[in-house]
């Protein structure tokens, strides 16, 4: 098993090319031969710096400066998530870096929100720069699920799969 860090689309990318035979990420899937194994849901939460004037108000999208990762970082996601949030009148600033590290040292140095999974709040590193704070509305929820072609022959794959089919709780991952 070698575990590897990458960008979502990369994933994918590595995914159909044959390089990765599982792929942990947040849906939604490019790709309809992706097989997915829903695992974890994390709820989107607003992230200020600390001391922002934006993290002293309510908790509401309308109007708001938000920083976003690149497009391409995740497409799909991307997508959903501009999508679901359309009616909301946001001005999106893209992080000109792909990464969730870069994200929030951008959204530090730019005094600007962006929206992180709830589960950052147990991220030491995270919650010294950031306030995190529960979104009033919309519910916005990350689904995070293992992914493997749906044709994949390999037995450790299978086996792997079927392992992770039967965890008791899969959505489980706190603390």
């Amino acid at each position: 098993l070698e575990i590897v860090s990458r960008t979502p689309g990369e994933l994918f990318a590595g995914l159909d090319a044959g390089e990765f035979d599982l792929i942990l990420t947040c849906l939604p899937v490019p790709d309809p031969g992706i097989e997915i194994l829903e695992i974890h849901t994390a709820r989107l939460d607003l992230a200020f710096p600390k001391g922002s004037p934006a993290a002293r108000g309510a908790a509401r999208l309308d109007g708001m400066r938000l920083l976003t990762m690149p497009e391409a970082f995740h497409p799909a996601n991307h997508a959903w998530v501009k999508e679901a949030l359309a009616d909301h009148n946001i001005e999106w600033v893209i992080c000109p870096e792909m990464s969730f590290e870069a994200l929030i040292r951008y959204a530090v140095m730019l005094d600007i929100g962006t929206l992180t999974p709830d589960f950052s709040k147990s991220i030491p590193e995270l919650t010294t720069a950031l306030e995190m704070r529960e979104l009033t509305e919309p519910n916005l929820v990350l689904r995070w699920a293992l992914m493997r072609r749906r044709d994949h022959p390999k037995a450790a794959v299978q086996r792997l799969w079927k392992i992770a089919a039967e965890l008791p709780e899969r959505d489980a991952l706190e603390e």
